[in-house]
């Protein structure tokens, strides 16, 4: 789920952008030579610079800037500029994730239909 207005780009040469599987990207998002695990919300504006990876099971909170090379762990809450993490992904931010990619799911079908 590539939101509108996002950007997803590369550096060639110096990385490149790998999403995995059940991501959600926010409104104007900015993804640049970055690698977002599987089941992961990268929120609205949020900024990924080269070489970032993002851990599984996490969420970087709307807004956020995460510098070159900056490694985020699995199971983490995400915020500020430059981003940090804040908390642990507890078991209300495991449901949000997986609420959020099945919601847009289900809402792909609705409009097929």
């Amino acid at each position: 789920n590539i939101q509108d207005g996002c950007i997803v780009h590369t550096t060639r040469g110096v990385s490149e952008t790998v999403l995995g599987r059940r991501v959600s990207v926010g409104h104007n998002a900015i993804l640049h030579g970055c690698t977002v695990r599987e089941n992961c919300i990268v929120g609205m504006g949020a900024i990924l610079m080269d070489r970032v990876e993002v851990g599984e099971w996490s969420i970087v909170a709307a807004g956020t800037v995460l510098t070159i090379g900056t490694k985020i762990p699995p199971r983490s809450v995400v915020a500020g500029v430059p981003g940090r993490v804040v908390k642990g992904a507890d078991e209300d931010n495991i449901k949000q994730i997986a609420h959020n990619w099945e919601e847009y799911v289900r809402l792909v079908e609705e409009y097929r239909a």
